[in-house]
């Protein structure tokens, strides 16, 4: 999608700015949306373009901005149009613009942990305010894995690799990564039926927690928790067990990794404790949704979107080791839970 002068004499019809409006840039980060960066003669905006065409879905994410919002989280919050709306909508497609808003991001390197128990603490705040808060208009998620639909769209990937002219050392990554899954499931019977999660399953989550989507001060402080276009309902444990991978086993699992961990989750559960068990059955499920998980791979084949292409290493490191070390990783982490 290409910001363009009729575009951007859109937005100007639809909110009130100084001057006139200008592109700046695409913003490269980002896997599954579009985001920009433009500006006016005092200051700069950040529009999103949202990757699904529902608007009762952008409307969930919205509401659930607000309902944060309004309770001490610090969301960042759309930018209303004149006729008072947080997105709307251009050639099928849904955008909301907001301020542009700076702060601290680690980036590649550790987090400090006065930043880890920072982010720790507001993750707990946000699922403690969501609790039982699902009638809020956000429908519920379902974690539940398929072995069997799994195997068919492998298949259809597999397919599309093996009637390519010639292989790259992507496609050749990729058929041992269909392989190692297909294997790895055919062993494995779990179903998400069987973990109690199931009883924990009335919290909002945000879906997409890690340090990329916040903003720290310079002590390490939250100050911003942005992108929540996966916000959903369900067991506040997938967020936790997701949000440690991003967060602290990002690059691989060393002592110094386990340790941000144990920083992360004590603060987590000084807000709103855990217990071992329930730690160790959302590990575990996570776990499956990754192994039953292709969108890697159906982005790159079927969309033809290169973005998450050097998410492939990282994705299968993870595979691997949890094919291995499950059992020990879940007996560090869940040792690290404050008694």
């Amino acid at each position: 999608m290409a910001i363009d002068r009729e575009f951007l004499r859109m937005l100007s019809e639809r909110y009130r700015f100084s001057g006139e409006l200008r592109f700046v840039e695409k913003v490269k980060q980002g896997y599954l949306s579009h985001n920009f960066i433009l500006e006016d003669s005092e200051k700069k905006y950040f529009l999103k373009q949202y990757r699904f065409d529902d608007a009762y879905r952008v409307t969930e994410v919205q509401e659930a901005k607000k309902f944060f919002h309004e309770r001490d989280i610090p969301v960042v919050m759309p930018i209303l149009s004149l006729d008072g709306s947080s997105f709307f909508v251009h050639d099928h497609t849904f955008y909301t613009l907001f301020p542009y808003v700076t702060g601290y991001q680690f980036g590649h390197t550790r987090l400090s942990e006065n930043a880890l128990r920072s982010a720790g603490e507001m993750l707990a705040k946000i699922h403690t305010l969501g609790k039982n808060k699902c009638p809020l208009s956000i429908d519920p998620r379902s974690f539940a894995w398929n072995h069997d639909d799994f195997m068919l769209r492998a298949d259809a990937l597999k397919t599309i690799i093996h009637t390519q002219s010639q292989q790259t050392e992507y496609d050749t990554s990729a058929l041992q990564c269909l392989d190692m899954k297909a294997d790895l499931i055919g062993h494995n019977t779990k179903r998400y039926e069987d973990f109690s999660l199931l009883q924990d399953d009335a919290h909002i989550l945000h879906g997409d927690f890690h340090d990329e989507n916040l903003f720290f001060d310079e002590y390490g402080k939250v100050i911003a928790v942005f992108d929540w276009e996966k916000v959903n309902c369900g067991p506040r444990g997938m967020d936790v067990a997701r949000s440690l991978l991003l967060i602290c086993f990002w690059d691989g699992f060393e002592e110094s990794h386990f340790h941000d961990a144990s920083v992360y989750l004590k603060a987590y559960c000084l807000t709103y404790p855990l217990t071992k068990e329930y730690l160790k059955e959302a590990i575990m499920a996570w776990n499956m949704v990754q192994m039953h998980s292709l969108w890697v791979l159906e982005g790159h084949y079927l969309r033809h979107d290169t973005r998450m292409d050097d998410l492939l290493v990282s994705h299968m490191r993870g595979i691997r080791y949890f094919a291995a070390n499950e059992d020990a990783y879940i007996k560090r982490l869940t040792g690290s839970l404050p008694s």
